[in-house]
């Protein structure tokens, strides 16, 4: 059963985007990237989690790949837990506090909010930009 609670947090140096779902998230992110490692993923509560890719095969080839006698597939990010527990909720907290300090919010305040705070925040100010 995945333990992952959304919204889901993806971070890429100085970048954030945040997505309602995990099925949202794997379908805006990019196979290349996720290939290359840029993102760091984390779940509401600080759980990181794996981006990978996976590949299926096209239900109908193009007529060139029929032609070239090759295999069509396309490929897909897929979001899994990469731990059980919630080991990573600093990284997180820190990460949203960067984020909102953009946006000019006191940054004393935002030491002293709670996780939970923070993604609340993080989200208003994500939807309103």
């Amino acid at each position: 059963m995945p333990l992952m609670k959304p919204p889901i947090f993806v971070y890429e140096s100085k970048d954030l985007d945040i997505f309602a779902s995990v099925t949202e998230a794997e379908e805006y992110l990019e196979a290349i990237d996720v290939k290359n490692n840029i993102f760091v993923a984390y779940d509401s509560e600080g759980r990181l989690l794996n981006l990978s890719v996976i590949t299926k095969p096209d239900r109908r080839p193009s007529m060139f790949d029929i032609l070239l006698s090759r295999k069509s597939v396309t490929e897909y990010v897929l979001i899994q837990e990469a731990e059980p527990e919630t080991s990573h909720a600093n990284e997180l907290r820190h990460i949203l506090i960067d984020y909102l300090s953009i946006f000019g919010d006191d940054s004393n305040h935002l030491q002293s909010a709670s996780l939970q705070e923070l993604v609340e925040k993080s989200v208003e100010r994500y939807r309103a930009r």
